[in-house]
């Protein structure tokens, strides 16, 4: 009697692939004497063909812009965006990654070139982002080459970020120095600043840029972290006194530039959420300050908490029924990073063993799914930046993208 065919479940034929591509990698790496991580032999992916594949995604960044520095990705095309300029070093801090990982004179030319082109904007103190910019870019351009000119910008654009810290102690997130309109709105992001002036602080033996990052890292713990680990993304404060600013103000409440990211001002938008893991463990990284250590930790739980099965959240981590239902690879990304730094960091080994186990668990989940699908711009697909009016749009991110390549190294150095 013939036998039917009786078709394979479509469970059984993934788990089938997924061992496949597992016995090939090792196999492969066997014969040139190269044991795979588990995280290679999980994703069937090499950090050595991510990492190649990296710095073809920035040479031809570089090319395509003309010099200019990517932000943000629609369909196939980088953004230079003037709204993003925060995210404007982030790509040339990438490359200097890539360097110091492979020792590639290649990528030593075009970081040095494209840190180069950044010089502009040392001396712009119109909102946050300061930190962003010039810590990957020229803080990490320094510390790898030991060139004293990308020191000095450093500390050009950290003076320029200090003269934006206001009486009440807290570094808002738009204005130049000393409005009292746009300087009322403190963000989420802005923690992501306090690293250059950590920095600035232990390259000069000034205190009070340190005073500064840490004064801003406690005003932010007291008014955006709740005591549950959730996080709100902005919220207003007269620059003088810290009072709560209850009133609506035209420039801030009817420009998207200055609105919320998040489905709603007060739910938790997932970037936002990664922001504080990795700007509160910063903080307390060089402040040695258990208030932030246990802010840290309480973020980075609710993060984890609210992860689907895959590792990757939504955009917003409180959406309702209705709403778009758009992942973010970009939040994975960061979150993935600051949660390994927190592992670094924390002196619990048992909580450090699970940071680094969502971590991996997030960058597994990246590799299988985002990672080279960004259409030819950039290296994660799916980023997202502010779903609701579209900006950033849904593709390849700087921020995204940077972070996921820290986050790799930081996991290839503990052999994940």
């Amino acid at each position: 009697m013939k036998r039917q065919f009786q078709p394979v479940p479509q469970a059984i034929r993934a788990l089938a692939l997924v061992t496949v591509l597992g016995l090939a990698l090792t196999t492969s790496c066997k014969m040139f004497g190269y044991k795979p991580t588990p995280l290679e032999l999980d994703s069937g992916k090499l950090y050595s063909d991510i990492m190649a594949y990296a710095g073809t995604e920035a040479s031809k960044a570089f090319g395509r812009l003309n010099g200019g520095f990517p932000t943000y990705a629609v369909g196939d095309r980088w953004q230079d965006s003037e709204d993003f300029g925060w995210a404007r070093g982030l790509y040339p801090g990438m490359v200097w990654l890539l360097y110091q990982s492979s020792d590639d004179t290649t990528y030593f030319k075009l970081a040095r070139t494209w840190t180069e082109g950044l010089e502009k904007f040392t001396g712009d103190a119109s909102g946050f982002g300061l930190g962003l910019v010039f810590y990957p870019s020229y803080v990490t351009g320094y510390q790898i080459t030991g060139n004293r000119t990308y020191r000095e910008g450093a500390l050009r654009a950290a003076e320029m970020l200090a003269s934006r810290f206001t009486p009440a102690g807290f570094f808002p997130a738009f204005g130049e120095p000393g409005d009292t309109v746009l300087g009322r709105r403190l963000s989420i992001e802005s923690m992501m600043d306090v690293e250059l002036l950590y920095w600035a602080s232990e390259a000069t033996g000034n205190k009070q840029y340190a005073r500064m990052a840490s004064q801003h890292a406690f005003f932010t713990l007291q008014t955006l972290v709740g005591s549950d680990g959730r996080i709100l993304h902005m919220a207003d404060f007269d620059p003088n006194t810290g009072r709560i600013q209850g009133e609506k103000t035209p420039q801030l409440a009817e420009n998207d530039k200055y609105n919320p990211k998040g489905y709603s001002p007060s739910s938790v938008w997932s970037l936002g959420q990664a922001w504080a893991i990795y700007g509160f463990t910063t903080a307390y990284r060089h402040d040695g300050n258990t208030l932030f250590l246990n802010a840290a930790e309480r973020v980075a739980d609710f993060f984890i908490n609210n992860l689907p099965e895959d590792g990757i959240p939504l955009w917003d981590f409180e959406l309702p029924e209705g709403a778009p239902r758009q992942k973010d690879s970009s939040a994975a990304a960061v979150a993935a990073a600051g949660l390994l730094k927190l592992a670094l960091a924390c002196p619990s080994q048992e909580e450090a063993q699970r940071y680094r186990n969502a971590a991996f668990r997030i960058i597994k989940g990246l590799n299988a799914t985002y990672f080279g699908k960004a259409g030819g711009s950039g290296i994660l697909a799916e980023g997202v930046y502010g779903k609701i009016n579209d900006s950033g749009g849904e593709g390849a991110t700087s921020w995204g993208d940077y972070f996921y390549i820290e986050a790799l190294l930081l996991l290839q150095d503990r052999k994940g």
